[in-house]
């Protein structure tokens, strides 16, 4: 794995432990919360994102797949809107849509398709979209 990949709060393998938390990164490692030592990049494993992850972030099994959404709010020509961002994943495609809040039809408005492979992906995207972090749901 590289640094440009991880943030902190990502979920990673180290050794035979089943997931980790980074809660640091430096130019040569990170430090997760199970050690207070720098493990090597070359040490860490990324979570593949199975069906069970899915489940434990809380998505939703579907006819399509697994779904989850989150309500946020973004800004366009009318000023702040009410939106919420969609996504669905199956096969390890995920897709993000945007939907306005109020309309209960099927509008909607595509913004992305990625292939995600690994849980910290996923991580990464939900962050960059909704501003929070992805957690597991007790």
């Amino acid at each position: 794995m590289r640094s440009s990949e991880l943030r902190i709060g990502n979920l990673v393998k180290v050794d035979s432990n089943p997931f980790e938390s980074v809660t640091q990164i430096f130019k040569d490692g990170v430090v997760t919360d199970a050690y207070d030592v720098v493990n090597s990049f070359k040490d860490l494993e990324p979570i593949p994102l199975t069906e069970e992850w899915l489940v434990k972030f809380g998505f939703e099994k579907s006819i399509d797949g697994f779904e989850m959404s989150k309500d946020i709010t973004i800004r366009n020509n009318n000023g702040w809107v009410k939106e919420m961002v969609f996504f669905q994943i199956d096969d390890g495609l995920c897709g993000v849509s945007l939907r306005d809040i109020y309309d209960c039809g099927e509008k909607e408005t595509y913004v992305i398709e990625i292939d995600i492979e690994y849980v910290h992906q996923l991580q990464n995207l939900f962050w960059c979209l909704t501003g929070k972090e992805l957690t597991i749901k007790e």
